[in-house]
């Protein structure tokens, strides 16, 4: 197509327009606005489908069904957080409809086949009734046929032959429709007796070898055997619906799972360490490797936490978080960490029983003495130790659940931590957390190492 110039007018426009978007874009204080554009006519989807995303009402928006948000960043936030889900369900749409459309096909299928058989009893019996009706009248053409035919009468002769007796009005020419002697029968044109006003004709086909009598009976036996393929077809056709029914259920089950979205949720930050959480709900981690034992003492040990270790090769710095108000820790949470620290070291592979200890979290320090080097994973813990009961070396599985929002309240504080009732010094900094203490002047250090970590 030939390119056709801008007016004067049309380029000051344009002009005007790129001005004021330029101006909206770099020096206007407020963000521009944000549209969404839903698809029309779309009634197949459960929900409204996004077509599109604009910052500015332009002309072919005009006339479109629009959402509009406070800024551009939410639109383009909302539709991107939504159009993965709805193309999702748009492919689940079209999948069922081929599904459906399928079980559909076979059920008008077999409703055509038992509705022919039916057409056909029902004709079949009606024929029966005209011959019976017609008793006399289809003997007599019947005997007038054979007659001509046993007197030597070219069949072609005797076709124009019943044509010309019917037009001289010839009440039994009148009956003959039409010939079919290569199959030794007529079609006549009977009427029904008891019909009142305007007598209607309906075609029969007889047998020329039989009486009228004989053709009505073979003609009802004929309806029977219609009928009971009629009721087979009816039984077979229940049993290959119910088929295709199992069949479709099951694809559209499998069409659901296929097609089902899932939002990624955002991991926590203790799920690239190992943890558990104990049976006083208590979140306990460790490292998976020197780096991370670093990186959990240093940047997750908190205040009112404790720190668990083991004296044996391969033990992890592990950590028993204790942010809400700095209670005293269960016992049990501490025989839980302590077993948890001994099971991730060489006592695990060698099955040696072994017992853990803790310390509070500003016994344990980075700083080395003079003269000395902490590799990575590697720290000092000064003061008394406070020794855990040797446990059996048995782990478990933790499986992390989300609950939906509409259930939060009703479990509202059932994840708490459970803190340790105790009376008198049993809360002190000295006092018995642990199972066993060890007594070690506060002056002594030793050295926490984690340099070779063997699984």
């Amino acid at each position: 197509e030939a390119e056709v110039p801008l007016s004067d007018e049309e380029l000051g426009l344009l002009a005007e327009n790129l001005n004021k978007v330029e101006e909206l874009l770099c020096f206007s204080e407020d963000a521009p606005e944000g549209f969404i554009m839903l698809r029309e006519n779309d009634e197949e989807a459960e929900e409204e489908v996004y077509e599109g995303f604009e910052p500015f009402l332009t002309k072919p928006l005009e006339g479109k069904t629009l959402r509009s948000y406070l800024t551009f960043d939410e639109a383009v936030d909302e539709y991107f957080s939504k159009i993965e889900s709805q193309r999702q369900q748009f492919v689940e749409v079209q999948q069922r409809q081929q599904v459906t459309g399928k079980l559909e096909r076979i059920k008008l299928d077999q409703t055509r086949r038992a509705d022919a058989l039916r057409s056909e009893a029902d004709r079949t019996n009606r024929c029966a009734q005209l011959i019976e009706y017609n008793l006399d009248k289809v003997d007599a053409a019947i005997n007038a046929v054979n007659e001509a035919l046993a007197s030597g009468f070219d069949w072609q002769d005797l076709d124009q032959m019943i044509r010309s007796e019917a037009s001289a009005g010839n009440p039994v020419a009148k009956l003959i429709h039409s010939l079919q002697l290569e199959k030794n029968s007529i079609t006549l044109l009977l009427e029904d007796g008891e019909s009142d006003g305007d007598v209607e004709f309906e075609q029969v086909i007889v047998d020329l070898g039989t009486t009228a009598h004989a053709n009505a009976s073979q003609l009802y036996q004929k309806r029977k055997k219609h009928e009971i393929k009629e009721a087979k077809t009816l039984e077979a056709s229940e049993k290959v619906l119910r088929k295709a029914e199992k069949q479709t259920s099951q694809k559209l089950k499998q069409v659901k799972l296929s097609n089902s979205f899932q939002v990624a949720r955002k991991p926590f930050w203790f799920e690239k360490f190992n943890w558990f959480v104990s049976s006083q709900n208590y979140l306990v981690v460790s490292g998976r490797d020197a780096q991370q034992n670093e990186m959990l003492v240093k940047k997750y040990l908190t205040k009112h936490d404790l720190y668990v270790h083991a004296d044996i090769h391969g033990a992890a710095s592990c950590i028993i978080r204790n942010r809400v108000g700095g209670g005293i820790v269960h016992p049990v949470t501490l025989y839980q960490a302590g077993s948890f620290c001994v099971c991730h070291s060489q006592a695990w592979s060698s099955k040696f029983v072994t017992g853990a200890w803790w310390v509070y979290k500003d016994q344990v320090s980075k700083s080395a003495p003079t003269g000395e080097y902490l590799p990575t994973g590697s720290f000092m813990v000064r003061g008394k130790k406070n020794f855990i009961q040797p446990s059996q070396l048995a782990m478990g599985f933790t499986v992390l659940f989300k609950l939906d929002d509409v259930s939060v309240e009703s479990h509202l504080g059932e994840r708490a931590p459970r803190h340790h009732e105790e009376q008198g010094e049993s809360g002190s900094r000295n006092g018995s957390m642990g199972f066993d203490e060890g007594d070690h002047d506060s002056s002594k250090e030793s050295l926490v190492s984690e340099e070779e970590e063997e699984e």
